[in-house]
């Protein structure tokens, strides 16, 4: 039921809304109320919705809205903080390969000059 839009989506009741009416979450599963959230990373790639669903009809007032958008702005954060640190580990890991890399060649080149002598 996600928005591709870069704002809150607010259904308060599925049934009778027409974006959402003939979602199968409404069909099947029976969701009524639906708010959302998109997960917009600072470089503005979008990585996901942070959503809420029900099967009550809810309102959602104006400052429910606003905690929703400042809690998906934590959550964007905490994301782009692990993918930093994800990106970091995978550097360090390379980088400790190739020192490994460069210590095998070397101890080669000694046995090398060891056995040739």
């Amino acid at each position: 039921m996600a928005s591709e839009q870069h704002t809150v989506m607010v259904i308060n009741d599925a049934l009778q809304d027409a974006r959402s009416a003939d979602n199968k979450y409404v069909q099947e599963i029976g969701v009524r109320f639906y708010c959302g959230s998109p997960l917009v990373s600072s470089t503005g790639h979008r990585l996901g919705t942070l959503c809420f669903a029900d099967t009550q009809p809810r309102i959602f007032d104006t400052s429910s809205l606003q905690i929703l958008a400042n809690f998906s702005e934590l959550v964007t954060r905490e994301l782009e903080k692990d993918i930093a640190l994800a990106k970091q580990q995978q550097q360090q890991e390379q980088a400790t390969a190739a020192d490994r890399q460069q210590q095998y060649d070397l101890l080669l080149r000694t046995v090398d000059c060891v056995t040739s002598a």
